[in-house]
């Protein structure tokens, strides 16, 4: 039996913990957020969140993950030049799952705290 399932899935970015540098790195997700409707619960939803580097600094992705084991997350690069940008691929496995589905993503870099 397939049921509908509703998915949601929220790009976190989690930067390091130091003091806003002017000049440094700036971690930039302007769609932070992908709603895939609805889909059966058999289906597998893919998206691509594209972040980019807004500082003047090389920008470090140290590591991406997910917030359960449903949800497969990769990088495409990990060093992002100032100016540059790189995808945060995302696949979600609805198999089994029914109802409303809200999953997160953390992107981990070298950016100074800043305000998303």
């Amino acid at each position: 039996m397939t049921f509908h399932t509703h998915a949601f899935v929220v790009l976190c970015l989690s930067v390091a913990s130091s003091a806003w540098a002017a000049d440094g790195q700036r971690i930039v997700c302007d769609a932070p957020a992908y709603n895939f409707g609805s889909l059966s619960n058999n289906a597998t939803a893919t998206h691509s969140f594209a972040v980019r580097n807004a500082g003047t600094n090389d920008l470090m992705i140290q590591k991406v993950r997910a917030g359960c084991g449903c949800v497969a997350v990769t990088q495409q690069k990990s060093l992002i030049k100032p100016g540059e940008q790189t995808a945060v691929d995302v696949s979600l496995n609805l198999r089994s799952l029914s109802g409303r589905q809200v999953r997160s993503i953390y992107v981990h870099s070298n950016a100074p705290q800043q305000g998303i």
